[in-house]
């Protein structure tokens, strides 16, 4: 179960007090003092150890995803749609024209007019329908993250123009 999930389960909820009891119980031993074992390092020779003890496992299934995603074998591979999305998003003209919105925008979510904060840049009309428009300063919007939450949470993340307009 995800560590979210767990935590959601237990919203709420105390412990009991005979749960209680057993957890001051389990540190009663180092009350007052550190874990005999906090600041200590492994010897070269114990890394090693540990090192050919875990050659062949599995590493979670998290990682193992998102090693996988970079792999045509995956079935959720999309041809490295993620890589060019993030060396476009994280390009130079990205930069300047999410600054440019925000700068026509005077920082101002412009849905419910929060001024600064968390900010994002939204396009109007679709990043990836709309390859020539992206870095057109009249196709984006400044919204604060909720706001910007709250519309694609109601309209997808596919072509919203009339949405906005």
């Amino acid at each position: 179960m995800p560590f979210q999930k767990r935590n959601k389960v237990r919203l709420g909820k105390k412990h009991t007090k005979e749960t209680k009891r057993k957890m001051r119980e389990s540190h009663a031993d180092f009350k007052g003092e550190k874990h005999p074992m906090w600041g200590k390092h492994h010897s070269e020779e114990s890394k090693k150890k540990m090192s050919s003890a875990n050659k062949g496992k599995r590493f979670s299934s998290a990682t193992e995803f998102k090693k996988g995603m970079k792999d045509e074998k995956c079935p959720a591979w999309r041809g490295g749609v993620s890589e060019k999305n993030h060396l476009i998003r994280t390009s130079l003209d990205f930069l300047q024209w999410r600054e440019k919105v925000f700068k026509r925008d005077n920082y101002i979510c412009q849905l419910c007019g929060q001024r600064g904060g968390r900010l994002h840049t939204h396009h109007i009309k679709n990043f990836s329908q709309y390859p020539k428009l992206r870095f057109n300063i009249n196709n984006g919007i400044t919204l604060c993250k909720k706001c910007h939450k709250v519309i694609h949470n109601k309209y997808g993340y596919k072509t919203m123009a009339g949405a906005l307009c």
